[in-house]
């Protein structure tokens, strides 16, 4: 809720999260990557749940370590996938579980046991 203060009274009004910046942001990002990425998996072709996921970490990256509670990890992640399209696959929910916990290695559309 935002707080303002009008001649003395208090006026709070609540920001609904379609209205919110961070919400703006993040669609204006999601439909550069789309354009950029396709809107598919880059494995199985699927256009649900897609999901970005770090195929090479540059200087610049957004660890897993660092990922912060108020999601700002989340749009810096997708300016570097619109930066640095290279580092990235555009991958579904069902194919970046699979890799993620077996300790595969992407290299973009080739799988190597890490």
């Amino acid at each position: 809720m935002l707080t303002s203060s009008n001649g003395g009274i208090t006026v709070k009004k609540k920001v609904f999260y379609e209205e919110s910046w961070y919400y703006k942001k993040t669609q204006e990002l999601k439909l550069k990557i789309t354009t950029i990425f396709g809107a598919k998996c880059e494995l199985c072709k699927s256009n649900k749940n897609l999901q970005l996921h770090h195929v090479i970490y540059g200087p610049d990256s957004i660890r897993p370590q660092s990922h912060n509670e108020n999601g700002s990890h989340s749009l810096k992640r997708k300016q570097e996938a619109i930066n640095h399209p290279e580092r990235f696959l555009l991958i579904c929910l069902s194919c970046h579980n699979k890799i993620e916990p077996r300790g595969l290695k992407l290299r973009h559309q080739h799988l190597e046991v890490g």
